[in-house]
């Protein structure tokens, strides 16, 4: 799960211009971004565990994740969308560096590609922020559409 979050986060950042600067050693300026991705189909299937809650709490108690949230998003009466929100730590970029043997790399987290880990399925969607997730999955409320 940890190597899921950092990853998802480093292709959002080098992606983004506005994150060309972002200092992974600075953790209050880190812990403002956020990431998030439903927490449904093959992220939580990979983890054979349902309690998703468990696994962050361990990650936060090592100081792996900032603050995070498991929630779910109304979408209609019956339907909604789990999600997770997180946000990272520079403990958690470091250990990522470390992990893919770029220890030398981890203040330019949001410039360098750390590549990918044929084993590990990112989620397909993945964001930094919840309008972001609707969109992507086209779940937008029509009223909200129309609001704009």
């Amino acid at each position: 799960m940890h190597y899921l979050i950092y990853r998802s986060l480093n292709k959002l950042f080098i992606a983004d211009e506005s994150k060309k600067k972002l200092n992974p050693g600075q953790e209050s300026e880190l812990q403002t971004e956020q990431l998030f991705f439903p927490s449904l189909g093959s992220v939580v299937e990979q983890f054979k565990n349902d309690d998703m809650g468990a696994i962050l709490h361990g990650l936060h108690a090592k100081g792996l994740i900032g603050v995070f949230q498991t929630d779910n998003h109304v979408l209609e009466e019956t339907k909604t969308l789990p999600y997770i929100k997180i946000a990272p730590t520079t403990l958690g970029v470091q250990l990522f560096a470390i992990a893919n043997n770029m220890f030398d790399k981890w203040r330019d987290f949001s410039t360098v590609d750390f590549s990918d880990f044929d084993s590990v399925n990112l989620p397909s969607v993945y964001t930094q922020s919840l309008d972001s997730i609707l969109e992507k999955l086209n779940l937008k409320k029509k009223e909200e559409i129309i609001a704009k």
